[in-house]
């Protein structure tokens, strides 16, 4: 399957690890390659399943998704679909982190 989204996986991880990286979230070239694995496992082929991908491999804590979320709208023009939510929503992945911690 050919990859819509661009011919070039790594690029494409590394622009966004960057992005991350520069807008202060721990993503390093590890990351990246992940990020590019999963892309080419996955036969991504569409930005919510970027973003799937992206998510799985570069946010390490809850606490990152707004950024990750402005860093990504701002590369793919793609809403988050957090949009909306109270800022102070931990949402149901810090929920879940704090039964399992608990």
């Amino acid at each position: 399957m050919t990859n819509p989204i661009t011919p070039d996986v790594a690029a494409l991880a590394s622009v966004l690890g960057t992005a991350l990286h520069a807008a202060g979230l721990p993503v390093g070239p590890d990351r990246c390659e992940r990020l590019a694995r999963a892309m080419t496992v996955m036969e991504v082929s569409s930005v919510p399943e970027l973003r799937a991908c992206a998510l799985a491999t570069l946010v390490s804590d809850p606490g990152q998704m707004g950024t990750f979320d402005r860093v990504f709208a701002a590369l793919f023009g793609a809403p988050s679909p957090l949009a909306g939510l109270p800022s102070a929503d931990p949402g149901p992945l810090a929920v879940r982190d704090a039964r399992v911690r608990g």
